[in-house]
């Protein structure tokens, strides 16, 4: 039963972070913009969704491609999906 309230509970707050991501006034500048997708990705890579997780480090990137810790936490998203196609 535990892991049902888990779940509730990721799900909110990736509901909460996705109506942050398109309010504007909220948002001015470039960083600001990327940390609702890379907090969602965080989220997701937590819950063991990679493929959300991956999304959601990809939009960060497109928004700030100069982010490496963007980059380097899509990676490590990677790595998880290769190793469970190689194992």
């Amino acid at each position: 039963m535990k892991s049902i309230k888990g779940k509730g509970l990721i799900r909110s707050q990736i509901r909460h972070l996705g109506s942050l991501i398109w309010s504007p006034e909220y948002f001015s500048d470039v960083f600001s913009k990327i940390l609702p997708f890379f907090h969602r990705a965080q989220i997701y890579r937590e819950s063991g969704d990679v493929t959300m997780a991956i999304v959601n480090f990809t939009q960060a990137i497109k928004l700030d491609p100069e982010d490496y810790e963007a980059y380097y936490q899509r990676a490590e998203m990677y790595e998880k999906v290769s190793a469970r196609i190689f194992s």
